[in-house]
Order: C-alpha cells, then structure tokens, then sequence
C-alpha cells in the first residue's frame, strides 16, 4: 500500500494590516506574478531563514 506525503495543516488567520503596508504587500506581490498571501507566506519564510541564520551565527535578536 502506497502512502501519500501529508501536506503541512494550513489554518486560516484574520490579519490587520495598516493601508500602507497592504498597499506594499499587494505592489510587490504583482512584482513577483504572486497572491497577497503568497507573498506575506514568501516574506514570513524569508524573515525565518534569516533569524535561524542569525541564531546560528550567535547573533543575538534585535530588540531582544
């Protein structure tokens, strides 16, 4: 019997943002052919390469 991969379990968020910053999310996902929650997923998974980056490096959190 064959197993499938299980997909990462996605929930559904309610999400405020201040206009300017949808208004930049929404700009730079046309830039990048993405859907506004592509593109604050692409940002959040960049954001969390470059503090585990960080973490690794000894370099302490900013404001921390």
């Amino acid at each position: 019997m064959k197993t499938s991969e299980q997909k990462p379990q996605v929930r559904p968020i309610s999400l405020r943002l201040p206009d300017d910053l949808r208004k930049w999310l929404r700009v730079r996902a046309a830039q990048n052919d993405r859907s506004l929650n592509g593109e604050i997923l692409a940002a959040l998974k960049d954001l969390q390469k470059r503090v585990g980056a960080w973490h690794a490096a000894g370099v302490p959190e900013r404001g921390h």
